[in-house]
Formats: structure tokens, sequence, C-alpha cells
């Protein structure tokens, strides 16, 4: 029998349909099923974030903490389902580096296993689906099965200079002093309120000026601050802000009730010295303000620095009677006042911690001169 033209046409076309259903399915697959790998994919990084930001906040320089970040990495990794499972990861407590969650260093963009606790940085979390069903490559290819696995690692916060402290010693430095003068240098400075010259300090207030009945209250308001860090090495709630992005009213005037309210009060609103941060106390000044029995009790906190320019370490001194912006903050341990005399002996003794780290800041900012604020942990890859 004869084939006629328009039989051979429909042969063709039964071909061509053919084909073109296998390449339909082909695109089928790689749409829904890429898809679904791709959701399941996004499920798995926000579980492995969790886990790795949860592990990096509890990285506290001990082994406690390793400890306690290894748990809550697997825990809030399982609060997080993917393709509508318990996402679940194994605590891998020997460390390997191909486990599941692995503590270690971020360094230069690269990531080390470690368990040392002075070093650990980051949470590495690595999850994994190995048994998600294809829907239509499995016709198109013969696909059995498809797998996804991420992961994620974070860093733990990281202690940076204060951009905003919850309470302030009413004291302003000038800046040019951490350039005349080494930390071992600056840590015995006599400031003295009057006249301005060299080795000088000023009332320093945020918004208002700094005149005698302010120091007072001042001092009465940071009071709970102070004794509250004191007692739990945190403020909750802030007494007397102030940021870098204020400015420090200045006055170099001797407010010599201020002084007076200092020694009269420091042995009942102050803390003791403490001898393991701060060494051991000097002598009391010959013609301290401050009862001999209340000795060795402090008013502390930070002070801010000021942009002085180079004016206000030299023997002219500069302006104390202005407004100055803050450019960081540093650790200050009132322990002694004198207020009789001329002008030139209404003067406070501070220590200046810089060698320490006091944690009290809200946000970074400022330059990193002891006084910090930590970030929180971030992910980093």
């Amino acid at each position: 029998m004869r084939r006629t033209r328009s039989t051979d046409r429909r042969g063709n076309v039964l071909v061509i349909a053919a084909v073109s259903f296998t390449v339909l399915c082909g695109f089928a697959a790689l749409v829904v099923d890429l898809g679904y790998v791709g959701v399941v994919e996004a499920q798995l990084q926000t579980a492995t974030d969790a886990g790795a930001l949860a592990g990096a906040k509890l990285l506290d320089g001990t082994a406690e903490g390793l400890t306690a970040a290894r748990a809550a990495a697997v825990a809030l990794v399982a609060e997080n389902p993917a393709n509508g499972e318990t996402v679940v990861v194994d605590p891998n407590p020997s460390n390997l580096p191909d486990g599941d969650v692995v503590l270690g260093i971020w360094a230069d963009g690269a990531f080390t296993a470690s368990v040392d606790p002075l070093q650990v940085n980051a949470v590495a979390v690595t999850a994994r689906d190995d048994d998600l069903v294809p829907f239509f490559s499995k016709v198109a290819f013969g696909t059995q099965g498809l797998s996804s696995q991420v992961r994620s690692v974070a860093l733990a916060g990281q202690e940076v200079g204060a951009g905003e402290v919850p309470w302030y010693l009413p004291f302003g430095l000038p800046d040019c002093l951490f350039d005349t003068y080494s930390d071992e240098g600056l840590q015995d400075i006599s400031f003295v309120l009057s006249p301005p010259g060299i080795d000088n300090t000023g009332w320093a207030s945020i918004g208002e000026t700094p005149t005698a009945s302010w120091v007072r209250d001042h001092f009465a308001t940071i009071t709970p601050c102070m004794q509250e860090w004191a007692s739990t090495g945190d403020v909750e709630e802030p007494c007397a802000e102030a940021t870098i992005d204020d400015s420090a009213s200045l006055n170099n005037g001797e407010q010599a009730s201020g002084l007076q309210y200092i020694a009269s009060h420091i042995g009942i609103d102050g803390i003791p010295w403490d001898e393991s941060l701060w060494g051991t106390q000097p002598a009391q000044q010959p013609k301290s303000a401050i009862p001999t029995g209340q000795y060795g009790m402090t008013y502390v906190g930070p002070i801010p620095v000021f942009d002085s320019g180079s004016a206000y370490c030299t023997g002219s001194g500069g302006s104390w009677n202005t407004t100055e912006g803050i450019e960081f903050f540093v650790w200050a341990v009132l322990y002694d006042v004198v207020t009789s005399g001329g002008a030139a002996q209404k003067t406070v003794y501070l220590r200046l911690d810089l060698d320490s780290i006091y944690d009290v800041g809200d946000w970074p900012g400022g330059g990193h001169h002891g006084v910090t604020a930590t970030t929180p942990p971030a992910l980093v890859q």
C-alpha cells in the first residue's frame, strides 16, 4: 500500500509531539523541582542563621560559654522547620571541622575550627535535607532524589568604642591630653579646675551651663547608675545619658560648693576603690576635703573627651567657657578633692583607667579608649 504525503505529515507530528513532551517535562522539572529545592534551601538557611546567631550571642570567653553556644545553636535550628519537618543538627561535641555545629575563629574572611574559649569568636552551623522527593525530574531525567545543604557563620558581638553612655562624671577632658601623654602618664594627673592650663579639666554638662547647683544635682542624679553598675556590672535605665552626638558645655570655675558636695557625699553615695582594677589607691592629699574615715570611697564612670585642638594642652590653655563636641569617653575614678586654698588649689584627683574594658555603652560610635559597647552578633557567611 502506498503511503500518502498526508500520512507522512501525521507521523512527523507524532514524533515532534513526543519530543516536545519530553522537553516540556524537562523544563517543568527545572522550574518546579529546582523551585522546590530553592524553597527548602531558604527554610534551611533561616534555621542555620538563627542557630549560628544564637550560639554566637553566648560566646563569652569561657568554656561554659562554648557549651552554651553549642546547645543554643542546636535548639534554635530545631525551632525553625524546613520542608514541613524539624531541622535536626548534630551538636558535634568533638568540634570536627566538617560537623554540623562548629565553634571557631573568624578572621580575615575565613573560619577556622577551635575550642580555645579565649579565641573562639564565631559559630558555624550546617544543615541538610537529603530526602527531597522530585516531582517532574524523575520522569524527565530518572532522578531518584534531590538534596539541599546550607551553612551559616555568625560572629560574636564585638567590643567597640561607646557612642552613648548611661551616666557620666561631670568633667570634660581635652583630646590633646591623649596625644601629649602616654596612658601611664595620664593615670594620676591632678586636674586643676582653675585657672586654665596644662593638665587641666573643667566641669562639663550636656544641655545646660554647669553651675554649682547643677554639679550637686548631677552627682545626686548619677549615683543610682554608678551603684547599680558596681553591684551588677550593668545599668538597666540611664540616669544622665551622654552621646558622641552631644556637645558639652564647659566651665572652668572652681564651683567650691560642688566640690564640697563631693567631699561630703562620697562616703555615703560612693563605691569602694577596687585595687584589682585600679591598683593601690594614692595617699590622701594633705588638704583633702574628704573625712579621713571615708577616704577610699569613690565616684566612678565615663568622662566625656571633647575635640579640643592643641590649645588646651599649651601653657596658655583653651577657653573653658564654651561648648565643644564630644569625641569619646574614658573611665575615671574620682578619689580625692581639695577645696581649700586659692583658685589653683581647687583640685580633683582622678585615676583614668585606659587598660580595662567597661562595657557600659548602648551603641557603637566613639573611639575605643576602654569605655565600650558590644555590637549584636552578625552573620558573616
